[in-house]
């Protein structure tokens, strides 16, 4: 039997195989995906222990090694970005809680001002009750003098 001129090799962490080599583009393989190579480079590969030999139907197609496993990279970038719009979040509720206590603070400074305006009131209120209190005392023992000097002639 004679071998076919390529073979198929495997990264076991990922590799870059040459634009010369494949498609006129340089290709960046992901670990354990099987890609179809000349075979002297293959086994040169192979040989340096960069690279094994793979079988192309029990390897892991070209595409969902890619998607399956998304890079450290990617992965860091997406946690930045979830704690970033959490981040944000807190402040706008920070924000929210800092201006409705302002608005609480202004309403127990108006209530406060409304208390001591009542308290004002009712002292003011209690002056003129003991005036009143006083001119109904002093009324009422000159009624009794008047019934005294009425009830003193009459007996």
């Amino acid at each position: 039997m004679s071998k076919s001129s390529t073979m198929y090799i495997a990264f076991p962490n990922g590799g870059i195989i040459p634009a010369k080599l494949v498609d006129e583009t340089e290709r960046r393989v992901g670990p354990h995906e099987a890609v179809k190579v000349p075979r002297d480079y293959g086994e040169s590969l192979v040989t340096d222990r960069f690279a094994y030999e793979a079988d192309a139907a029990a390897a892991k197609p070209a595409r969902s090694a890619r998607q399956s496993e998304p890079d450290a990279h990617s992965v860091r970038e997406a946690a930045l970005k979830k704690a970033e719009a959490d981040i944000a979040a807190r402040e706008t509720a920070v924000k929210t809680a800092e201006a409705a206590l302002a608005e609480r603070e202004a309403a127990v400074a108006k209530a406060e001002a409304d208390i001591a305006a009542r308290e004002a009131e009712a002292k003011t209120a209690e002056g003129a009750l003991a005036e009143r209190e006083s001119a109904i005392a002093k009324v009422e023992a000159d009624l009794k003098k008047s019934d005294k000097s009425l009830f003193g002639a009459k007996d």
